[in-house]
């Protein structure tokens, strides 16, 4: 939340694809981001077959044009899809979005 609300996400995504992920995790991740990273790194990325499972449908409904027509069809109802997504979204997540940005833009009382 700290990098989203900050601005830097974008700086680190910009990194990432200049640098390679890696190289910008070693370069601009601080110490205990990179140990995080380190200690949680195969729980975080989970069953790594089901992963790849999961990346090949995506890459092969691009490829063989289901996604275009599953967004055509979103597009010719008016995207039920999307705003059942944007109706559900989590109010933990928004509520923390909204208390990081408060802070942030809050000045330092001394």
């Amino acid at each position: 939340m700290e990098l989203h609300g900050s601005g830097e996400l974008g700086q680190v995504l910009t990194a990432a694809g200049t640098e390679g992920l890696y190289e910008m995790i070693r370069g601009h991740a601080s110490p205990a981001c990179q140990v995080g990273i380190a200690h949680h790194w195969d729980r975080a990325l989970g069953d790594r077959a089901m992963v790849r499972s999961r990346i090949r449908q995506t890459i092969d409904a691009i490829r063989d044009g289901s996604f275009a027509r599953h967004l055509l069809d979103q597009q010719r109802r008016k995207y039920p899809e999307l705003d059942a997504w944007r109706q559900r979204r989590p109010a933990a997540l928004v509520a923390a979005e909204r208390s990081v940005q408060e802070f942030l833009n809050k000045p330092t009382q001394r």
